[in-house]
């Protein structure tokens, strides 16, 4: 049976650091607050490690490979180990900043992918794959299905478990997230497969939701940074499907979509220079979205 990975934590004030196995340290994040919640993060002058870059993965996700950079520029600077343990979601991870809190979405979905890699016991000794889902081994040998979601407050359905096992205490830095930040972090660092998982991961999302995007919108011969754009406003939530449909009716709809709310200002900025940089370089700006072949051409 391989060896568990072992971690040991300590911190400087309200940053958190992190050794494998006695190995070098490495930095978690610091204490960070947002609203009523305090959680682990990362500041933008922190970010480190490997990084998710298009031309790595043209060959396999083609012209898709710019929209998750383009997104993924915006959400971490393409930082595979970025983590924010401090707002709704409970626990949010990687450079597409997959979150918790979506029940058979986002971040449960990758690690239904990792929980398949050969080093998934070194670092999940306790989690296992029962019927696709994500189980949790009870001490007296049980398992427990962490995917199991409830309604919330405003109706929607969370993965509550999943976040309670990933964020224990919504109120401070607990040792649930310490824990699985560190693991998480070291596993991207030192594992190709773990990497490459997360990056399939990724464009697996944001290919499927373009499908329902294209229904929405109507999008089949649509320009590709158009499509650009949508897919990164509803992979962030900052705006509702009334809001896009209109903005795409305006004389610059693309205009209209990176600015579709006031309230991210630093967001939008960041979409229009990653807009800018594909149309410059000659990436984007000349392709079409093709329904009937869901790529782009």
């Amino acid at each position: 049976m391989p060896q568990e990975i072992s971690f040991s934590f300590t911190h400087e004030g309200t940053r958190h650091f992190a050794s494998a196995d006695g190995g070098p340290r490495y930095y978690l994040g610091q204490d960070m607050k947002y609203l009523s919640r305090r959680g682990l993060g990362l500041r933008v002058q922190d970010y480190w490690g490997q990084r998710f870059s298009a031309a790595d993965h043209l060959s396999e996700l083609g012209l898709w490979a710019h929209l998750l950079e383009a997104s993924g520029a915006c959400e971490s600077r393409n930082h595979l180990n970025c983590i924010n343990a401090y707002d709704r979601a409970a626990f949010t991870f990687g450079f597409y900043q997959l979150a918790a809190h979506t029940p058979n979405d986002n971040l449960v979905l990758l690690f239904r992918s990792l929980l398949q890699l050969p080093d998934a016991e070194r670092y999940y000794p306790e989690l296992t794959l029962q019927d696709n889902r994500v189980h949790r081994r009870r001490e007296d040998g049980t398992l427990q299905n962490l995917e199991q979601s409830g309604p919330t407050e405003s109706g929607d359905s969370e993965n509550g478990r999943f976040m309670a096992y990933l964020n224990g205490d919504p109120s401070k830095v607990d040792d649930r997230e310490l824990l699985h930040a560190a693991r998480l972090m070291h596993w991207m660092e030192n594992d190709a497969a773990a990497r490459r998982a997360q990056v399939e991961v990724s464009a697996a999302i944001l290919q499927r939701k373009m499908k329902t995007y294209a229904k929405w919108y109507a999008l089949d011969g649509k320009q590709d940074l158009l499509c650009l754009a949508i897919a990164d406003i509803h992979h962030q939530g900052r705006a509702k499907k009334s809001a896009v449909a209109k903005a795409l009716t305006g004389a610059d709809p693309i205009d209209a979509l990176v600015n579709i709310n006031q309230n991210y200002i630093e967001r939008n900025k960041a979409l229009g220079r990653e807009i800018k940089r594909l149309r410059d370089a000659g990436l984007l700006g000349q392709f079409r979205y093709r329904a009937a072949t869901h790529d782009f051409g």
